[in-house]
């Protein structure tokens, strides 16, 4: 009953957003005001749903940059939420995205890289952190015409009207899998159309997790990214998406990562995830604002209580 009245809400809470998002430019000031502010209430009330709160936050964030100050981390946590905010906004306003916003608003660094993966005519995987919005990599991709998918969580939990956002925000430029499909189904829409596929943060199709140190952390994080290049035969290409101020942002490409032509299930890909997550680490140490602390939030419990989620 209560499950199915948050739903209601929040179904609500989507409607009257969208109305407002339809009044509002995403060219100008008004929705990152209206993010500022919104920002700032998550700010001082948490993450709701969850009993951790505000001070919760601030003890992870200075375990993880313990070289700041008290100020420093609580200036962190406040932009940490506006930009939140933003990433929630940007849910509405990137279903009307097109070429001329890319071609404006989005910078490309190390595009090469990608290119170069994808230019043996197998298609590649991208792996991308919680960090910026990493939503818009798929998208800018498939408006720049390259075969893309996603693969994103069902949302099945949500009510009717927020799991139409999530989804058709995504639907409307590219196919989608969710974490339960065949890896079969993965890998050959890799493989036939010299695809590129990103794997959502929070849909990593993998149950078995892997245990690495992460910004002075033991985390478990899921290592389907290299389970499937692995398995399809493919490079790996990390990659992150940063603003760069309203309504522009930069998306970086990482050298890609090879793998012996032999797949082993027993691999546990060890070696390579502490490498990826060094890179973010070396972004997140830049831009410690525009990553999604809650997210390392939950992967620090899971480690703590060895428990695997079921994405």
């Amino acid at each position: 009953m209560k499950k199915t009245l948050f739903n209601l809400l929040r179904d609500i809470y989507y409607m009257k957003i969208c109305i407002l998002i339809k009044l509002i430019s995403p060219l100008n000031k008004g929705a990152d005001i209206l993010a500022r502010f919104m920002g700032l209430l998550r700010y001082h009330a948490g993450y709701i749903g969850q009993k951790n709160g505000k001070k919760y936050f601030l003890n992870i964030i200075s375990e993880s940059l313990p070289h700041l100050s008290q100020n420093q981390t609580e200036n962190i946590l406040r932009e940490f939420w506006i930009s939140h905010q933003r990433f929630f906004l940007e849910l509405f306003f990137f279903m009307n995205l097109n070429e001329k916003f890319v071609s404006e608003s989005v910078t490309f660094s190390g595009l090469e890289h990608l290119d170069a993966a994808i230019s043996k005519g197998n298609g590649a995987v991208l792996a991308v952190p919680h960090m910026g919005n990493e939503r818009l990599i798929h998208l800018a991709l498939a408006i720049k015409r390259y075969p893309i998918a996603v693969i994103t969580g069902d949302f099945t939990g949500a009510g009717p009207f927020v799991r139409h956002v999530k989804l058709q925000s995504t639907k409307k430029f590219h196919p989608f899998f969710f974490p339960d499909d065949s890896p079969r189904k993965f890998i050959r829409f890799i493989t036939t159309n010299n695809a590129v596929l990103q794997i959502s943060p929070p849909a990593d199709p993998v149950k078995k997790e892997t245990r690495i140190n992460f910004l002075g952390h033991q985390i478990m994080v899921s290592p389907a990214a290299f389970r499937i290049a692995r398995q399809a035969g493919v490079p790996l290409v990390p990659a992150l998406c940063l603003r760069r101020g309203i309504q522009k942002f930069e998306i970086y490409f990482h050298e890609q990562l090879n793998f012996d032509a032999q797949y082993d299930k027993s691999y546990n890909y060890q070696k390579e995830m502490n490498f990826l997550y060094q890179w973010y680490e070396s972004f997140i140490r830049k831009y410690p604002d525009q990553f999604n602390w809650i997210w390392l939030a939950t992967r620090i419990n899971f480690a703590k209580t060895d428990y695997t989620p079921d994405v």
